[in-house]
Formats: structure tokens, C-alpha cells, sequence
């Protein structure tokens, strides 16, 4: 459970603990709306004034597990490696906390990058070139 407390923004979703992860995770169950709270429609309202929101992600990540997590992916269970993709989540279809909304309007965008690992994504200047500068105003 290590990962609950020192990852990124608590993001980190174990699919092989999903009971601890709802028990412990003090962030990204609330934020995603898996767990709905008296504040469930300010996140949605708050992801859904975003102008982009853009994800990259690469197959030869080596640390994001699996890569397709990047994009809202996971594991469809805890002793089923297959990829659940975004599109085919219940968070995505019930739009449950604004992604389907901006994927719709235009305002989601997806970069896979093959050849890449995690630590290219803010080290490799001509991805941040090609992929970051471009969305910042």
C-alpha cells in the first residue's frame, strides 16, 4: 500500500487491492467520483472547464503498469491481466466525472508514443517540443 501514500497526486489504483483501495485512498476514488460526495458535481464541473486534457502514454513506459493507465486503462481484475480500455470503463460511460464530456467536445486529446520510456516524458526535449509546449498558452 506504499503506493497510496507516496505516488503522484495518491494516484495509484492497485487492481489487486481494490478493497484496500477504497479503504485508504484518500484521493483518487473521491476526484474520479468512484465514491460519490456532497462534492462529486464541483469535480465534474471542475474537469469539464478544462480547455484540453491531454494524456501520453507509450507501450515501453516501464513504469506505469499497465500503460494503458495513462489513458484511463486498467487491469479488468485482480487475477485478469486483460486492458479495460478508457472508452469501456463505467466511469467513461456514465461520465461520471466529466471525461466523456471532454472527449466529446473535442477537448480530450491521446498521445501513445512507442520507443519511449517514463522518464523520456519530461526529460526527451523533442517530445516535450512536439507534445507539451504546443498545449500551453
Amino acid at each position: 500500500m506504499a503506493g497510496q501514500h507516496t505516488s503522484v497526486g495518491n494516484y495509484w489504483n492497485d487492481p489487486y487491492h481494490q478493497k484496500l483501495f477504497f479503504e485508504y485512498s484518500t484521493y483518487l476514488p473521491y476526484i474520479n467520483n468512484l465514491v460519490e460526495t456532497e462534492k462529486s458535481e464541483s469535480f465534474k464541473a471542475g474537469i469539464t472547464r478544462l480547455k484540453k486534457m491531454i494524456l501520453i502514454g507509450g507501450p515501453d513506459d516501464g513504469v506505469i503498469t499497465p500503460w494503458q493507465s495513462s489513458h484511463f486503462g486498467c487491469y479488468r481484475g485482480e487475477k485478469n491481466l486483460t486492458v479495460v480500455e478508457m472508452k469501456d470503463q463505467g466511469f467513461y460511460k456514465n461520465d461520471s466525472f466529466g471525461l466523456r464530456t471532454l472527449d466529446e467536445t473535442g477537448r480530450l486529446v491521446i498521445h501513445s508514443l512507442e520507443g519511449h520510456s517514463h522518464f523520456d516524458w519530461h526529460t526527451n526535449h523533442s517530445i516535450i517540443d512536439k507534445f507539451i509546449i504546443p498545449y500551453l498558452d
